[in-house]
């Protein structure tokens, strides 16, 4: 009887008709119109309307298969439910999905090139001030390196494929067919970011594409109703990353055995040390934690409105977006605003007008005199890090100069001494004219038009302030004015102006005949840039609270300016074949022309070629391995260029000085004209890079499993490079100083792994990729007489030759038995350097490479998401390796020395980590990791050398989002089509053995601002 009711019960259960109702929309909340939707093993559908709505009869046991070219098919059981919402991704293996490639579109399954690329469901999902901050891990062959987090300046620098030259700038950028900034942009406004990485893809960009380009393409509307997208993030910021420092009692702790050490009197009561954890702030010495307000939070919070649409003859896209962060200094702030319009229009049959239009207004402010960048002028952060931490900030009701012997309040002066205010300005404009030639089917013609101008206004206002100094010798405060700022205030004006003319006609032709699919395009493009500086500047002003010229004394006014001007032109043309969608051809190049070079040199050739076979598509294979969705193998081939010269160098040159010439018998000081490229060098030429590719693109299980591999071979040649120390200074500078001989190859690898599934309503997503590249310097000048070890040829760009040290000195034979040292004589504890050359003496001649760049060879990534119902949930970690990092190296002034994360008591005075003064050398720790304790400082282990070497691997926990999006039956009620809120997060966690800072931080620290650890909470509305 229960088997039979229960056959009745499901029998009747499949037999109830229900009406089913829903709407389907991508993973941004917009609307899908004409999406599939079918009852499973049936012929019965419908398609969903312009507002992504759908209605559909079924039995309440079937499955409906929602469908869509380009995106992923989702098949969901009814289970008698009436309304069913479908968010639909995109499918990055669908054949007729196109990618934005140098001058045009082309079918992913068609490309032959190596290509990457990112949506903006992927780019809006890591929430930053900056878009490049966003692209980290999300692309293979792209190389980050991020050293600051400073509000305005935290740009993530980025190389493709590693560094080909020693002179590599970066990829070239283009937003929207136009050079322009990357970082500026408003991350919602962007709908793909595209990285070019071989001769394939970038032999269209000519001498200007060997270091890869970078494609940005903004968002455009959609033929249906309006859209309003309102997103908005509260982000809260922290500093992360930085050494724990002495406290007071510890600094006059370590302080007085460190004089012990040295065989000098303590200096230090022990009622001064007493003194600093007392309470009593009158006694002028207290437990100061200077960097406490480096860890405050701070906030940053951005808002986006976008509305997009279309009809028949027109679409459109608007957006509007600000963002505002705090900066860890009081006062610090970074605002953007900006505006978009993306219109394209059909006026008349065959006619397609495309108008961009965007505005950028940035506001910075920061302190007046004081630097937050690492080896800055006055540096705020290592005056932070390393002032006296048994100064109190206050005394006698006058802020403290805590700080060596110079006369600086960091917190006090930072709110007190002016300020930098800087805005700017960007108005970019573009136009697209299309014509389709009705009488020759495919063809196309058109003009690009683009103008762009941008305006730097900055004001710097600077004006001491009073201050009790501390004086370590004397241990008095004294009443000083702080150092290096001016009394009476000085204001200094800057105006800079820049602008970017574009002019590009092309023509097209795309044409199918059976099974053969050919384009060729051709075009001419022309750019001019120029640009105007102005400055200004007064002192003494009655009125220090009006920052304006005016006010100033005017026998104090300075002035200057400047202007510039480049162009270049290039012809470019590219013809594609494919047949039976499986043969496939691409041919390029770029006759280009730079203002670098000497008319006779100025025009160079870039062609490329290359091939693919979509195995997949053969009878012989697709008939027998099933399983395999897509097969594809490419090669490619090609030259590029590199015009990273400065202007100018092929022409005599003279400037304008002020010198004592001799009129008559009397020398008088005069303006006169001197040499400054005595020796022309017409024959400059660019940099050549060869480039070969070799790629497999392979997707099976239907996206179970998905592989994308490439491996690549760069060779890089006329590098332009010193060679004026091989001629005698007796030719009086006439000889040149340049030349185009350099070489480097570069190699490596790019490996994507990708895994999708969805069961039901739940599906998940998998990305590993991985990024290998490692260059060899060929051919660069040095000394005849170079050692065997200290030869750079076979080596990578970016190697530190220093001292190898061997340990430290730990018996009093051992430093008997030592070889001569290059400074001083060490002590037991200082640093043991190898004599590498065994002539008993450390010498230059026994420098070695001691360290690999700071750049990365390997870099890594593994990203996952998962969506069940309204819950999505993605996390991402990110990592590099192969590469070093120094604690003390090379100063960016060419000054070798020793850093405050080396040597206790840096300057004498300066406060120290407490791990250096912890674990360093004593008679009672003599199994240290670090030197002798000392006040005075060592010569001998200031020498560069690979005992401050440490490895600069990580592996960040780098995102992590979660979120909810209601369900669209009850946001549909009150007109809202989608609402999602999320949390996210940035930079959690970090694993790595370099404990003492940033591992992306430069060499040689000295106070620099720190990355942020953010925590985001959000809002994605729709209607």
């Amino acid at each position: 009887m229960f088997i039979l009711a229960s056959c009745l019960m499901e029998s009747a259960l499949h037999a109830q008709t229900v009406r089913v109702r829903g709407t389907v929309s991508d993973v941004n909340g917009a609307s899908l119109p004409g999406v599939g939707v079918i009852v499973s093993g049936t012929n019965t559908g419908t398609t969903t309307g312009l507002n992504g709505e759908y209605e559909i009869v079924t039995n309440g046991q079937a499955s409906l298969v929602f469908s869509q070219i380009g995106l992923v098919d989702v098949t969901v059981e009814v289970q008698g439910r009436n309304r069913i919402d479908i968010v639909m991704k995109e499918d990055t293996y669908s054949l007729d999905e196109v990618v934005v490639v140098g001058y045009g579109v082309q079918k992913k399954a068609h490309l032959t090139g190596s290509v990457a690329a990112v949506g903006n469901a992927e780019i809006v999902r890591t929430v930053s001030s900056n878009v490049t901050q966003a692209l980290v891990g999300k692309l293979p062959g792209i190389i980050t390196k991020q050293t600051s987090g400073a509000p305005g300046a935290d740009n993530v620098k980025m190389l493709v494929r590693g560094q080909s030259s020693w002179l590599s700038e970066g990829p070239l950028v283009l937003v929207d067919g136009a050079e322009r900034p990357l970082g500026s942009l408003d991350p919602g406004d962007i709908e793909s970011i595209t990285v070019l990485k071989d001769a394939a893809s970038c032999a269209v960009y000519g001498m200007r594409g060997a270091d890869g380009v970078i494609l940005v393409t903004t968002r455009k509307g959609r033929e249906g109703k309006a859209s309003v997208n309102y997103r908005g993030t509260m982000t809260v910021q922290q500093s992360i990353m930085l050494p724990k420092m002495m406290n007071g009692t510890q600094y006059m702790q370590y302080y007085n055995l460190a004089r012990t050490m040295d065989g000098l009197p303590a200096h230090f009561t022990d009622e001064e040390i007493a003194a600093t954890s007392n309470g009593d702030i009158e006694d002028g010495l207290e437990n100061t934690d200077w960097t406490a307000t480096i860890y405050d939070p701070t906030m940053m919070h951005q808002h986006s409105v976008a509305v997009s649409g279309g009809a028949d003859r027109i679409n459109y896209y608007v957006s509007g977006g600000f963002m505002r962060q705090n900066g860890i200094i009081k006062g610090m702030k970074n605002e953007r605003s900006n505006f978009r319009a993306n219109i394209d229009m059909k006026p008349r049959d065959h006619w397609r007008i495309a108008v961009n239009l965007a505005g950028i207004f940035g506001d910075h402010v920061r302190p007046g005199v004081y630097s937050v960048e690492d080896q800055g002028y006055l540096g705020l952060f290592n005056m932070l890090l390393y002032n006296f931490p048994f100064v109190p900030k206050t005394y006698q009701g006058f802020p403290t100069g805590a700080f060596r012997t110079s006369p600086m309040n960091p917190e006090y002066g930072t709110q007190h001494s002016g300020g930098v205010f800087q805005r700017d300005t960007r108005l970019e404009t573009s136009a697209t004219v299309e014509y389709e030639f009705p009488f020759i089917k495919g063809l196309k013609a058109s003009l690009f038009g683009s103008y762009d101008w941008s305006d730097m206004d900055g004001k710097t206002y600077t004006e001491t302030y009073q201050l009790m100094q501390y004086s370590f010798t004397d241990k008095k405060y004294v009443y000083s004015y702080a150092q290096d700022l001016t009394k009476g205030g000085m204001l200094t004006r800057r105006d800079k102006k820049n602008h970017q003319i574009i002019l590009r006609p092309s023509v097209s032709w795309n044409r199918s005949f059976g099974r053969h699919e050919t384009s060729a395009l051709f075009l001419y493009e022309a750019v001019r840039k120029g640009s105007s500086n102005m400055s200004a500047e007064r002192r003494d002003f009655p009125l220090p609270d009006l920052y304006e010229l005016d006010l100033g004394d005017k026998a104090t006014m300075k002035n200057a300016g400047s202007s510039e001007h480049a162009a270049w032109a290039g012809y470019i043309g590219r013809l594609n074949y494919a047949f039976a969608q499986k043969y496939l051809a691409e041919l390029s190049f770029r006759y280009d022309g730079s203002y670098l070079f000497a008319k006779e040199n100025r025009w160079g050739f870039f062609p490329s070629a290359s091939f693919g076979w979509v195995v997949s598509e053969e009878d012989f294979f697709k008939n027998r391995i099933r399983w395999v969705d897509f097969l594809k193998l490419r090669v490619s081939a090609g030259i590029l260029g590199s015009d990273h010269v400065r202007a100018w160098q092929y022409r005599k040159q003279y400037g304008l000085g002020i010198a004592a010439v001799a009129f008559g018998d009397k020398p008088t000081s005069q303006q006169t004209l001197y040499n400054k490229i005595s020796y022309p060098f017409r024959e400059l030429t660019w940099e050549k890079t060869q480039v070969y590719n070799l790629g497999v693109d392979f997707n099976a299980w239907k996206g179970l499993l998905g592989v994308q591999l490439d491996v690549f071979y760069k060779y890089t040649h006329d590098i332009l490079q010193n060679v004026g120390a091989a001629y005698p200074p007796s030719l009086g500078g006439h000889f040149p100083t340049v030349s185009n001989t350099g070489a480097v190859d570069d190699r490596g690898f790019e490996l994507v792994l990708t895994h999708r599934k969805a069961v039901g309503e739940f599906s998940y997503d998998l990305n590993a990729n991985v990024t290998y590249a490692r260059n060899r310097v060929l051919s660069r000048t040095q000394a005849d007489n170079t050692l065997p070890w200290q030869n750079i040829l076979g080596k990578p760009i970016g190697g530190i030759y220093g001292f190898h040290a061997i340990g430290l000195y730990q018996t009093q034979e051992q430093l008997e038995q030592a070889p001569k040292p290059i400074s001083e004589q060490p002590r037991l504890g200082d640093i043991m350097y190898e004599d590498v050359n065994g002539d008993g003496q450390i010498t230059s001649d026994d420098l070695v490479r001691i360290a690999r760049s700071g750049y990365p060879q390997l870099m890594f990534s593994l990203t996952g998401s998962a969506q069940y119902k309204g819950i999505d949930f993605s996390v991402q970690f990110q990592g590099a390796a192969l590469c070093d990092r120094l604690l003390q190296a090379v100063w960016q002034n060419g000054v070798t020395d020793s850093t405050p994360l080396t040597s206790p008591w840096y300057g004498r005075y300066d406060n120290a980590p407490l791990y250096l003064v912890e674990d360093s050398w004593r008679p009672d720790n003599t199994n240290a990791r670090y030197p002798r304790l000392s006040t005075l400082h060592s010569n001998n282990n200031a020498n560069l050398s690979d005992f401050w070497k440490r490895d600069g691997s990580y592996v960040r926990l780098k995102n992590l989002t979660l979120g909810y999006t209601l369900p669209g039956k009850w946001t549909s009620k009150v007109g809202v089509s989608h609402l999602r809120f999320f949390v996210s997060g940035t930079n959690l966690l970090t694993f790595t053995e370099f404990k003492y800072i940033d591992p992306e931080s430069n060499n040689a620290v000295v106070g620099y601002y720190p990355q942020q650890r953010t925590c985001t909470f959000g809002i994605d509305l729709s209607f």
